[in-house]
Formats: C-alpha cells, sequence, structure tokens
C-alpha cells in the first residue's frame, strides 16, 4: 500500500471545533520545492481529510514514502499552524489525531506567533514622527539627553558625510552650512556623561563602504580619543539585510528611523523641489535624489522593553557578547497598547523557522478590516498580500483600500514586479467589480515658480492604517524580503529558505480592539498622512471616519484636479500632491500616460532627480 491520504481533526483550547480552516498537506524535499499533496476544509466537527494520488509525490521524490507537514490556514492567506513532519509515511491513511490551535492564534488583531497567545504590552505612549526633519532633530535631542545608555540598530550610517541638525533655515551662496553630526553627539554623550553607547551596523560580507557603512563607522570610533563607543558588526548577505532600524535610550525610550542616516533623506513635510539640506550626490549610495516623504516612531512605556530584548539578542549574536535588559516602566503618559512585530530569519534569534509576524500582523489587520485599508510603502511587491487585499474587497462590500506607492524605485526588478502587481491587483477587482473601491496613488512634488518643475516624490515610509483600529510604523516594507523570503533567490537546498529573509521590526498600535486601550494614535495617524498628500486639513469633516464611504471618490477627485492643473493654461499648482497610479516609471511617461498634452509638457520641466547641494562650498552642483 502507499500513502494516500491524511486526516485528523482541529479543535480550540476548550476542544471547539474549529470549522471552516484550510489544511494543506506537504511533502517535504530537501532537495527541491516542497510538493503540494492536496488541501481540505474543516468540516463542522473540525474533521479535515485530504486525499491524493501516491503519483503526487513518487515521481518527483526519492522515495515513495513521503515526509508530510501540514500547514494549517485561513481564507485571507494566513498560515496559523505547522504540523512538525510525519517521516517516511507508508501507511495509506496518515490520522493525525487532535490539533489543538488556540482561538488567539486563529483569529482576531493581535499577533501570536504562532504561540497559542500574544505578547501585550498596554500603557505606552506612542507619537509619529512624519518626515525626516523631525525624526532626525529627535534623535539629536535624545542622545543629548540620554544619562545612561544609548543603543542603535542602524543600516546604514554615513559617519562624516552626515549632518542630522542645521544652524540655518537658508544658506549663504559661498558660505559652508553648518549643523551637528550624530558621531560627534554620541562622543560628546559618552565622555561628558559617561553614557555607555553600543551601535550594531549591518555589515554585507565582503563589500565595503559605499554598499555598507559598518566599515566606516568602526574605523571612525576607532580612531577618535578618549571613548568607551562600541561598534558591532552583523554580517550578513544581501538578501537578509539588517535592515532594521532604531534607537534605545535610557532603556525606556525608543525611536525607530525607517530612513538610513544618509543626507539624502533629509526632507520636511514641505518636500520642496530645491532643498540644499539634502547634500550633494554620489554613485553608488545616492540612489533616489527626489524628495523623500517618511514615517518614523517614538515609543515609550513597557514595548521598550521588546526592542532592548531584541537589541540584545541582535548584538549577542553578532558580537557574542551578553547585555542586561533593564525592563521599561509603564508610560505616565500612556495613550496606546502597543505590540512589537519582527520579521526574522531562522537560527538568528532562535532555533527553527525565525518569524514572520509583521506578515502575519497585516494579514490579521486586512482580514479584520470594515471600512478602509491604508497603506503606503516604499516597495509593494509581495502577492500573497495583495491577493488578501482583493479577498477582503470582495468580502465586504463597505471596504475602501487606500495604497500610495512609489513611481519608480531604487532597487534592480523591484520596479517591474511592483508595476505588474498593482496592475494585476486592479485588474483582479475590476473583473470582481471591486475596483471602484481601491484606489492607487503616487506622490508629486509641483514648483509653480517660472520654469514649472515637478518631480515624484519618493516614498521611503513603512505604513499602513486600517479602520481607525490599527497602525504600523516599522522597517519592514511589503516585499518578500521585509515579509517572509526575498525575491531575489535561488537556493541550492531547502534548509536555506529560513535565512533569506531581512531583520525587520514594526510597532504595531491598536485602539479598543481585543480589550486594548482605546487609542487616538491610528486616526491622527491617518488624519496626518492624509492631510499632507491631499492638502487638507487633519481636521477637515472630509477626513472623518464616517466619511470613509467616499475617500476614493475624494481622492481620485483631487488627483483628477492636480492633473487639470498640469493641463490646462496657465498651469496651475493644486493643492493636493497625489495622481493616479499607471504603472509607468519615467515621470513624464507618466504623465503622458495620464494624458498631459504635449504641448503642455513643453511647459513644465519633468524631472526624474533634484540637484545635489555641495555643504561644505555652499553651492548647488
Amino acid at each position: 500500500m502507499a500513502n494516500t491520504a491524511v486526516t485528523g481533526t482541529i479543535v480550540n483550547e476548550s476542544g471547539k471545533p474549529h470549522v471552516g480552516l484550510r489544511v494543506a498537506a506537504v511533502d517535504v524535499e530537501s532537495l527541491s520545492k516542497d510538493i503540494l499533496l492536496g488541501i481540505a476544509v474543516t468540516d463542522f466537527a473540525g474533521r479535515f481529510r485530504i486525499e491524493y494520488s501516491k503519483w503526487k509525490y513518487s515521481l518527483a521524490g526519492l522515495t515513495d514514502d513521503p515526509d508530510i507537514q501540514l500547514y494549517v490556514g485561513n481564507g485571507y492567506g494566513r498560515v496559523i499552524h505547522r504540523s512538525k513532519v510525519y517521516e517516511d509515511v507508508g501507511e495509506d491513511t496518515i490520522d493525525v489525531g487532535e490539533i489543538v490551535l488556540t482561538d488567539a492564534d486563529v483569529s482576531g488583531w493581535l499577533v501570536t506567533n504562532m504561540t497559542g497567545s500574544p505578547t501585550m504590552l498596554s500603557r505606552n505612549f506612542v507619537e509619529s514622527l512624519i518626515d525626516n526633519k523631525v525624526a532626525f532633530e529627535r534623535v539629536m535631542d535624545l542622545v543629548s539627553s540620554a544619562t545612561e545608555t544609548v543603543s542603535s540598530i542602524q543600516l546604514y550610517f554615513d559617519v562624516k558625510k552626515l549632518l542630522m541638525t542645521f544652524d540655518q533655515d537658508n544658506f549663504v551662496e559661498g558660505q559652508e552650512v553648518k549643523g551637528k553630526s550624530l558621531e560627534d553627539e554620541l562622543l560628546t554623550a559618552n565622555r561628558d556623561r559617561n553614557v555607555e553607547v553600543k551601535l550594531l551596523m549591518n555589515d554585507f560580507t565582503g563589500f565595503p563602504y559605499p554598499v555598507d557603512t559598518a566599515g566606516v563607522v568602526e574605523e571612525f570610533f576607532e580612531d577618535a580619543d578618549d571613548h568607551t563607543v562600541k561598534v558591532g558588526r552583523f554580517g550578513t548577505g544581501i538578501n537578509n539585510a539588517l535592515h532594521s532600524k532604531m534607537f534605545i535610550f535610557d532603556s525606556d525610550t525608543a525611536l525607530m528611523n525607517a530612513s538610513p542616516l544618509i543626507q539624502e533623506y533629509w526632507d520636511d513635510t514641505s518636500h520642496s523641489v530645491d532643498e540644499f539640506r539634502r547634500g550633494s550626490f554620489s554613485y553608488g549610495k545616492n540612489a533616489i535624489r527626489k524628495p523623500v516623504h517618511e514615517s518614523s516612531v517614538l515609543l515609550r512605556g513597557p514595548c521598550v522593553t521588546d526592542l532592548s530584548n531584541t537589541f540584545m539578542g541582535l548584538w549577542r549574536y553578532a558580537v557574542e557578547e551578553q547585555i542586561n535588559v533593564s525592563p521599561a516602566a509603564a508610560a505616565p503618559d500612556a495613550n496606546a497598547s502597543v505590540q512589537i512585530a519582527r520579521t526574522v530569519p531562522g537560527a538568528i534569534l532562535s532555533p527553527g523557522f525565525g518569524e514572520i509576524g509583521i506578515l502575519e500582523a497585516y494579514l490579521r489587520a486586512i482580514q479584520q478590516a470594515e471600512q478602509y485599508i491604508y497603506i503606503e510603502d516604499q516597495y509593494i511587491t509581495f502577492r500573497p498580500l495583495a491577493g488578501t487585499i482583493n479577498h477582503a474587497l470582495k468580502q465586504n462590500d463597505s471596504l475602501r483600500v487606500i495604497i500610495v506607492a512609489n513611481v519608480a524605485v531604487d532597487a534592480p526588478s523591484y520596479g517591474t514586479w511592483q508595476n505588474n502587481l498593482l496592475r494585476d491587483l486592479y485588474l483582479s477587482c475590476e473583473k470582481e467589480g471591486t475596483s471602484n473601491r481601491l484606489g492607487i496613488y503616487t506622490l508629486w512634488a509641483h514648483d509653480p515658480g517660472p520654469k514649472n518643475r515637478i518631480i515624484p516624490i519618493y516614498i521611503h515610509s513603512k505604513a499602513a492604517v486600517v479602520d481607525d483600529k490599527w497602525a504600523t510604523i516599522g522597517s519592514a516594507n511589503l516585499d518578500g524580503q521585509g515579509l517572509y523570503q526575498s525575491h531575489h533567490l535561488w537556493w541550492v537546498s531547502k534548509s536555506d529558505q529560513t535565512e533569506e529573509r531581512a531583520v525587520e521590526v514594526n510597532a504595531i498600535v491598536y485602539n479598543g480592539v481585543d480589550g486594548q486601550l482605546q487609542s487616538d494614535f491610528p486616526a491622527n495617524l491617518r488624519r496626518t498622512l492624509f492631510a499632507e498628500h491631499l492638502g487638507l486639513d487633519p481636521n477637515s469633516n472630509e477626513l472623518s471616519l464616517s466619511n470613509s464611504r467616499n475617500w476614493v471618490d475624494l481622492w481620485n477627485s483631487l488627483a483628477d484636479a492636480k492633473l487639470g492643473g498640469l493641463s490646462g493654461s496657465p498651469i496651475l499648482p493644486f493643492g493636493a500632491r497625489i495622481l493616479k497610479w499607471v504603472g509607468k516609471s519615467d515621470p513624464e511617461d507618466y504623465l503622458k500616460e495620464l494624458g498631459v498634452p504635449e504641448e503642455q509638457l513643453d511647459k513644465i520641466e519633468v524631472m526624474s532627480q533634484v540637484k545635489g547641494f555641495d555643504l561644505k562650498k555652499g553651492k548647488w552642483k
């Protein structure tokens, strides 16, 4: 006899059956991709039976006895449970018995990482920091006021080439622009106040500056006198970068900066075409060369302990030094319950599969959404997430989805992948009759001066809000590296798969769901982002939650008005910064695709990059 079936039962912690869960049986192959044997749905008693032919596995495998693993999921694409591997199954039907999955693992808003229960941290203070003028200034303030410790994880820190704050808001032609650097402020804290400083830097093994900055950061502090600052190098490959970015101050305050520490990322909410504080550009490290929109977050309270434990685990992995973590107290001005969700490759912080908690957070929120989903992200290339959004729109006639994406991105192949995904998502929704409830947009800066210049704004933000009940800000892009597994992947051994993802950390903020604190944070974040992109007052009634059914229409009307201002005579700079997404990467081709007449484009300077500015010489380049 050959194996041709798997059966079992799935119940909750009280023995109540889980009905309608999808169970997939997979033949685990060591030298090739796993083989899907079949899928079944649990019945009213929680039972499932998966049947298949032996030819499903025997022709592809090295044996007629498959190694079977079960995956349990829901209709929204989230994996709820991975069973152990049942090796060399020879019986015709294998009965795996009763699988117990807690209600918390199966449903609700809170991330459990398939552990059975969430780690929930209440009594936190959360503040969004929109665009890097604010974020960089806040970092410097917190370093200058730290009294005990500053611990930081960074993807990129351009020492000796970055001013975090400036002594002036305008420049004088020919004069050096002066400001403060982070490295000097860290040295001052360490030397003058005996603050313990630890910097953990991403280090792409074998790649020198400017691909990464681990070596130059280490060299800078080695050359500096009279300090005890420690620099750790997190050796990694391109597919599994230490992409998380954060500072932890005195064990009770954290700032998660989504941008690498490069001058190019300096910007404020005006997103001016000419901004001297972006500095000069050089090949290798400056891939954007546009105004940059960003979202960072400040945290105080018990959630900082989770971030400290993350830093401790990564530091121990890279430097082989143990750090003691001091628990953070509840924030006296607490305004939210917060979970820290992570993406982690296998074997770094714990053995086995690693963590995909950020993906779980997104999938849970999309499934729970009743009124709206808002997403703005640098990369949107992870197809399972798009499929979940499509499914959610089909299931709920009241749901609206707004996505803000880049015109073009800075990573090889990502532009094609993103355009294909967004096009396929829209076409799928059009086929299902839901496309009128999906809005996809891009951001543009428009200088109406004598040259009438326009340029895409680069979205580096990784932020989302759902129903004013859930919000996230962090380091994870909506791509394979950030959520599950790198797109850039050709593996030889199956065991490599869990290593091919980045290290990411996001803060998940809740408002009154699943027994958590009431919080204004998700609504305030959404209003702030909408207001910046749409040119509206954050307190406008048009942005009230009760108006969510009209939001896609509102965004479309403002995008049309923006386009009308570019297409008319005279050319008018409309207040909103949005245009509808059309899937063209070249800015001029994009505007042509939208319908801006050729004669109008002759009157507009369509820019693909901004000018650089030499801060030392005080001159445009």
